[in-house]
């Protein structure tokens, strides 16, 4: 935690940690209190033990930080645990900026499920080193990027308890009333920017960024670029 102003709590991806965020830190911290933190089985987190609640493990992380609501920046995985936070427990968001989100709608072009189910047969089996290719054709290619998503693969465990998947409320983008961003890297998946679109078009209000030279973690492959445009959304808050 770092900085002083409106709060502001950044999640990242499934194959990263909080460090994902060191690039766009120093800016935010300038004029807002920085929460970020690694989820339970990443970084300096302890592997999970047992059922857990992604949603739950947010709230407490804010709870323990003095913070009863904040500006939620998720990328990834992280945007799905701040997109469903916005729907079950509005109360805790500010607003809500999504980078590279998933979703369930476009369906995914017959390329993407091709890579991604390659990807995925290849982290389910343990084969680190294919998983690592698979990844860098599908998300990123700088070298700590890849040793983030090293350290993470050579984490998991197949009989790890995962966390509880959201209800079908939570799935209902349509409800969210926190003001949106949406930001993808312009060089991501096209199934990543088939969500990003979709997703602009279903919240209320939500706004789409596109940013040229990154992928899915352009807040690592154009740090400038991403804090020029969340600061920009923020500012522009009431």
């Amino acid at each position: 935690m770092t900085g002083q102003g409106p709060p502001v709590v950044l999640l990242h991806s499934g194959l990263s940690d909080s460090g994902s965020w060191d690039a766009v830190v120093p800016a935010l911290a300038v004029g807002h209190q920085v929460i970020r933190y690694d989820a339970r089985g990443y970084g300096r987190s302890p592997d999970p033990t047992g059922e857990f609640d992604l949603l739950e493990d947010l709230a407490s992380v804010m709870e323990a930080a003095g913070v009863e609501s904040a500006h939620l920046v998720g990328n990834s995985m992280g945007a799905g645990v701040a997109r469903f936070t916005a729907v079950e427990r509005p109360e805790l968001v500010r607003s809500l900026t999504l980078v590279g989100p998933g979703y369930s709608q476009p369906p995914p072009p017959p390329e993407s499920v091709a890579r991604i189910e390659r990807w995925r047969s290849a982290r389910s089996a343990g084969e680190v080193e294919v998983a690592l290719q698979l990844a860098a054709e599908l998300f990123f290619g700088e070298e700590a990027q890849l040793a983030r998503a090293r350290r993470v693969l050579e984490r998991q465990r197949p009989d790890a308890p995962t966390p509880r998947p959201p209800s079908d409320a939570a799935r209902q983008v349509e409800k969210i009333r926190a003001p949106t961003l949406i930001v993808s890297g312009a060089q991501d998946d096209a199934w990543i920017l088939g969500c990003s679109r979709r997703l602009a078009e279903l919240i209320p209000g939500a706004r789409l960024v596109l940013i040229e030279g990154a992928r899915h973690h352009p807040q690592e492959d154009r740090p400038d670029e991403f804090t020029a445009a969340l600061l920009d959304f923020l500012g522009g808050l009431p």
